[in-house]
């Protein structure tokens, strides 16, 4: 009889999670060619900046929140191809 496990289960979820292959479908372009600073005036952190108004309104639509109250904050050891969003509730 093997001691050895039958399935490994992965639980470091805190260190990191899997991407669903939807949210890494959309997040494609802007990881290999459409990468900008959303923050910044050159036309390449305009179609940034309008990517993140449209995905602030997607989630904004999907919770039944404002689109205001979405806020985005990136992240600092990967500013400019990763953010994690942050939702604000009012009480």
């Amino acid at each position: 009889m093997s001691n050895e496990p039958k399935e490994i289960i992965y639980l470091d979820y805190n260190a990191t999670t899997p991407i669903d292959e939807r949210v890494l479908a959309e997040m494609m372009p802007f990881l290999t060619t459409q990468f900008a600073n959303a923050n910044s005036a050159h036309q390449f952190g305009l179609g940034a900046h309008e990517a993140v108004k449209a995905a602030r309104i997607q989630v904004a639509n999907l919770i039944s929140a404002e689109a205001h109250e979405i806020l985005r904050r990136p992240l600092a050891n990967d500013p400019f191809t990763q953010s994690d969003i942050v939702i604000s509730f009012k009480k």
